[in-house]
């Protein structure tokens, strides 16, 4: 397992889901945790075999429900993760 970092790069508090790709089947890590504006977050996450962390987020604004928007990242130990929902 390796660490990272999600942070919440909004104007906006967000609900955020974050799942690990990294595992045979995919692990949700965070379900529906709320990142207040630039809170940061450390989680755990599987390696693959180039020590790197693959997953994939959903970001809601807390607010407002209908602004919604989700990304993958493949970053190494100790990276942030900035998820926002801007243009969405």
């Amino acid at each position: 397992m390796i660490p990272i970092i999600v942070h919440n790069d909004d104007m906006f508090d967000l609900f955020v889901d974050l799942v690990d790709l990294n595992t045979a089947t995919p692990n949700a890590v965070l379900s529906g945790a709320r990142l207040n504006v630039d809170q940061s977050m450390p989680v755990a996450v599987q390696e693959d075999g180039g020590n790197q962390a693959n997953v994939a987020w959903t970001a809601t604004r807390a607010d407002d429900a209908s602004i919604v928007k989700s990304g993958t990242e493949q970053i190494g130990m100790n990276a942030i993760v900035d998820i926002d929902v801007f243009g969405a």
